[in-house]
């Protein structure tokens, strides 16, 4: 009898290190995500079971503007803010404010729920964000301000996660228009033999991944446009 005990103490113990060991948690998804330029690219915020009993949220989102820029810098309005279903699924009545800073390097978003004896607890989603994605090369997208409040306005702390974003280009897209085309064929003919431009990156125009744009990436690329041709060597520069 006493050594069943033991047993359940320890069991009891080691649930109750469990449970205490649980940390909330705030992240952003996919954790690498890869978009062309100028197309929407979407990244969803998720919080964790051990979030519960929040009020008010404030994020700040803020994107390396050395690389990535997310949206025109002269309209803010290319990047939607959606709540998550965390919200929906609990039927609240809710304020959403957000705002993308005119140099675009930072989205603030502000979240109230309203109904005076609701709150919001994890698992789930908390926010969907649809940027339009411009310029060529990569960010990180980090939460580098968070501010979370329950129903007494008190802070509840929480550990967050970023994401990594990748604007690229297609292979084959030697003029860096987003589109793959004769256009593209002329740009390379110029390159080989009237000493045209290069494609920027030198990649785009390197259709069959050799490290060089060479005559055999002509052939391939015109077997590309006109005869079925493939180019899976690679997909995202």
């Amino acid at each position: 009898m006493i050594r069943i005990l033991y047993i359940i103490l320890a069991l009891a113990t080691v649930f109750a290190t469990t449970v205490q060991a649980q940390v909330a948690s705030i992240w952003m998804a996919p954790e690498t995500t890869y978009t062309q330029r100028d197309t929407f690219t979407t990244i969803t915020v998720y919080c964790n079971s051990a979030l519960t009993g929040v009020k008010g949220f404030h994020f700040d989102f803020d994107m390396n503007t050395g690389g990535t820029v997310i949206a025109p810098a002269d309209d803010p309005t290319d990047t939607s803010v959606m709540l998550g279903s965390t919200f929906v699924d609990n039927d609240t009545a809710t304020f959403l404010w957000n705002y993308l800073w005119t140099d675009s390097s930072r989205l603030s978003v502000d979240i109230l729920v309203l109904t005076d004896s609701q709150t919001v607890s994890g698992p789930g989603e908390l926010l969907v964000i649809r940027m339009n994605t411009v310029h060529f090369g990569a960010t990180d997208v980090t939460i580098a301000g968070l501010k979370l409040r329950d129903r007494f306005n008190q802070p509840i702390s929480a550990e967050v996660d970023g994401c990594w974003l990748k604007v690229c280009q297609f292979l084959g897209d030697l003029n860096a228009d987003n589109r793959v085309n004769i256009s593209d064929l002329t740009y390379m003919v110029d390159y080989l033999f009237r000493n045209g431009p290069a494609s920027n990156p030198m990649a785009a125009g390197d259709t069959n991944c050799s490290g060089a744009v060479l005559v055999n990436d002509l052939t391939l690329f015109v077997n590309y446009l006109f005869r079925y041709g493939v180019m899976d060597c690679a997909t995202c520069l």
